[in-house]
């Protein structure tokens, strides 16, 4: 195939975009040339717009929320238009389920005006918890994507457009995601502004890191990042949710995909 391969993604701590990237190198071998799309944070979301078209491939990868496509990825997705361009949703989820997040972005695409003839679902280290899917992706995940890369370029390359047909339900789930909690800043913070820098909403006031604003959308991208563990969900509705994860959700799930 000739034309552009679009890698787009939303990836506040970096398990979507670590997978997409492994499908697009699986992708590669089309040898069409390449283009990273990078909307975690808000001022690439603002006013975002590509337009493709036939002969080009986009890989859309995300995490999923509550069984859902992140809100705002959503909105930012109506700057996205396919004119018979394909596009392959890569949902990461925490190890629990992906639900629907497969077929809402299924159709979030194909409305766009994309052929959606392949979608996957893989394995990321849960955003609330490092102890469920620890260190995922991880190299057999990587190897994985891949593989389903090289899978769905062998099926463009024979001009199969036929679209796939992933796990989810229609209507969706209800949607869940937007939590109305913020993270808490401890006394071992250091004032460093990392939370500050990687916040994908701007939430975070850089000149004061314990003000949050209401933006918040639980990513936890901050938890993750912060070198001293001093921002936290400890004591909310968050941190129960961790825990009730921790309790049923430690069995190693496998990456689902759908040619």
């Amino acid at each position: 195939m000739t034309g552009k391969l679009a890698v787009i993604y939303f990836s506040p701590t970096h398990t979507s975009r670590t997978t997409a990237l492994a499908v697009a190198e699986g992708l590669a071998e089309l040898g069409m040339e390449a283009q990273d799309v990078d909307l975690t944070m808000a001022p690439a979301r603002e006013g975002f717009a590509l337009e493709l078209g036939e002969g080009d491939v986009a890989v859309v990868g995300y995490p999923v929320y509550a069984g859902r496509v992140p809100r705002v990825l959503a909105e930012a997705l109506a700057g996205l238009a396919g004119e018979g361009a394909v596009a392959v949703p890569v949902a990461v989820y925490g190890n629990r389920d992906f639900d629907d997040a497969l077929v809402e972005m299924a159709d979030i695409l194909a409305e766009a005006g994309f052929a959606v003839p392949a979608a996957g679902a893989f394995v990321g280290e849960h955003s609330f918890t490092r102890l469920v899917g620890t260190d995922r992706p991880d190299a057999a995940d990587v190897e994985a994507a891949v593989a389903f890369g090289a899978a769905v370029a062998a099926k463009l390359a024979a001009g199969d457009l036929s679209a796939a047909e992933p796990r989810g339900n229609r209507p969706y789930t209800d949607y869940q995601a937007d939590l109305p909690f913020m993270p808490v800043t401890t006394d071992a913070c250091t004032d460093c502004g990392v939370c500050a820098h990687v916040c994908p909403m701007g939430a975070i006031d850089p000149a004061d890191v314990r003000r949050v604003d209401e933006c918040c959308i639980s990513c936890c991208a901050c938890v993750k990042a912060c070198p001293e563990a001093a921002k936290t969900f400890e004591g909310t509705p968050v941190d129960g949710v961790a825990h009730m994860l921790q309790e049923n959700c430690v069995a190693r799930r496998e990456p689902e995909t759908f040619l």
